[in-house]
């Protein structure tokens, strides 16, 4: 089986300074590699193609056989880094706490250790806002709303 960290380690050696950074690689008991990024400024199809090629370039077909995926973070899905909580300031999200339960609201901020998230409470004339901080610790999920 081919090593997790050999492909985690090619892929941020591929990356290098880019505006591209590593969510999570896969590797599956056959050899089925999934390698999934996402980017300050989004990800380009050409982005993973040219990924894909480099670690394919990097990889032994010829003493392990594999299967190779280079995929972007999807839209929807949990968000898992904290580069990728700042790439999503004034977004909508959905935020599963262990204290307050969910959360929804726009992202306002994210610091050294919690994030800040502004609800409106009531509607018309009688909205009102507040602003939840939530402690890293605390957060169980979180995906921005489409």
């Amino acid at each position: 089986m081919i090593d997790k960290t050999l492909v985690e380690n090619i892929v941020e050696e591929l990356i290098g300074k880019a505006d591209l950074f590593l969510v999570e690689v896969k590797v599956s008991k056959d050899n089925c590699i999934e390698v999934f990024i996402d980017g300050d400024n989004g990800v380009k199809i050409q982005d993973c193609i040219d990924l894909s090629r480099g670690i394919e370039a990097r990889l032994d077909r010829e003493s392990e056989d594999f299967q190779l995926s280079v995929l972007s973070w999807g839209l929807g899905e949990e968000l898992k880094l904290k580069r990728q909580y700042i790439k999503n300031i004034s977004q909508n999200v959905k935020a599963e706490t262990c204290q307050a339960g969910t959360i929804e609201g726009e992202l306002k901020a994210v610091g050294e250790n919690d994030l800040t998230i502004e609800r409106t409470i009531g509607r018309g004339k009688k909205a009102t806002t507040e602003q939840i901080v939530v402690n890293f610790d605390d957060l169980k999920s979180i995906r921005v709303i489409i």
